[in-house]
This record gives structure tokens, C-alpha cells and sequence, in this order.
């Protein structure tokens, strides 16, 4: 687990779907001054939950209904930003990152995202952990055209499904990087290591 020193232990707490997530931000959290970061997923977690001290710094990725951690941390974390459905928050050594699935759309959450810098003029995400991502490729709509108006409505309704999934999923790294950029530093009150030495 974690050694016995003064450093910061963070650990990230995301369900399978958001793995690459977590795994970004573990390697971006590293970068940051006297941080030992690991990713568990929500069963390692629970199953380890007894011996987790207070010195250890929780951040839990995904909506109350992806990760109960983020649902049971809701109850005394304020969130610190919401625009376009791209949520984060913190208190103490717990801090929440998710996109809320009711507030997203895509329209809003890449105007949202353009305007905070976290999406490029021409589309391209800019943050660390989005930044295989393109508007153009997670959040425009795709459309087959069937023969058979049943067989549309069914094609329609699952294509729809998919669509969310992947705007939900597109919108969590956003929220990721957004926290990465303008709130991981208050949180854990460091600063950035000069890389340049």
C-alpha cells in the first residue's frame, strides 16, 4: 500500500468505465509536489475501506449512479462547478469529479468547454486526460437511415443510447481536466513541481 512519509496519498476512485480516466489523473496527480497517488477501483475500495486513515486524500470519478462513493459524498461536498454538466467538488481530503448526465447536452457542454479552455477553436480537447478525444469524434451525432420504420424507431433508440454513453463518458475527462486546470491545487493546497529544473 502506502509508505509511512509526509507525502500526500491520493487515491482515485472510479468504477471500470472510467479506468483510462483514472489512470490519467493518477499520472497527472503524480506530477504534483510530495503526491503518492494509486487508482483502485470501487471494489478495492470498499474492500479496503476499514483502513484508510485520515491522512489519505480521496477523489472519487463518476455520477451517484456510477459510484456510490460520489453518491455518499454529495451529502457534505458543495460542488465548486456545474456549467455544462461538467461537475467537480471538494472538502477536506474528498473531492468528487462527474458530468452530470441531466445538464449535459452537447451543444452546451462544448460551449461550456470551449469557453474554459478545455476544447480547442477547431475541436480538439486540450487537457491532459481528454486529450485523445475531438468534439467532432465524441460528441457529433451519428444517423443510419433504415428501410423499415420499426426497425428505425428500434435502430434510432439504441443509437441514442450509445450517444449518451459517450457524451457522458467524453463530458467525465472533460470534468477531469477542468478540475486538473483550475481546482486540483486548491484542493490538495500545493503546487505545481517545476519540470523545467
Amino acid at each position: 500500500m502506502f509508505g509511512q512519509n509526509p507525502e500526500k496519498m491520493i487515491i482515485v476512485v472510479a468504477p471500470d468505465k472510467y479506468k483510462m480516466v483514472a489512470r490519467e489523473m493518477t499520472h497527472e496527480l503524480s506530477k504534483l509536489e510530495d503526491c503518492n497517488v494509486a487508482f483502485w477501483t470501487i471494489k478495492q475500495f470498499e474492500d479496503n475501506e476499514m483502513t484508510i486513515g485520515s491522512k489519505h486524500w480521496i477523489l472519487s470519478i463518476g455520477n451517484s449512479k456510477e459510484n456510490k462513493l460520489t453518491a455518499d459524498y454529495l451529502n457534505f461536498i458543495n460542488l465548486t462547478h456545474t456549467d455544462g454538466g461538467l461537475c467537480n467538488g471538494y472538502d477536506a481530503n474528498k473531492a468528487i469529479i462527474y458530468a452530470d448526465a441531466n445538464k449535459i447536452d452537447k451543444k452546451n457542454t462544448i460551449e461550456v468547454a470551449k469557453k474554459l479552455g478545455l476544447i480547442s477553436d477547431i475541436g480538439t480537447a486540450t487537457g491532459a486526460v481528454s486529450s485523445t478525444l475531438t468534439a467532432g469524434e465524441s460528441f457529433l451525432l451519428h444517423f443510419s437511415p433504415k428501410i423499415f420504420l420499426p426497425t428505425i424507431i428500434i435502430t434510432r433508440y439504441f443509437q441514442s443510447k450509445k450517444r449518451q454513453k459517450e457524451l457522458l463518458q467524453a463530458s467525465t475527462s472533460l470534468a477531469a481536466d477542468l478540475f486538473l486546470k483550475d481546482y486540483v491545487k486548491n484542493w490538495l493546497n500545493i503546487e505545481l513541481k517545476d519540470e523545467s529544473k
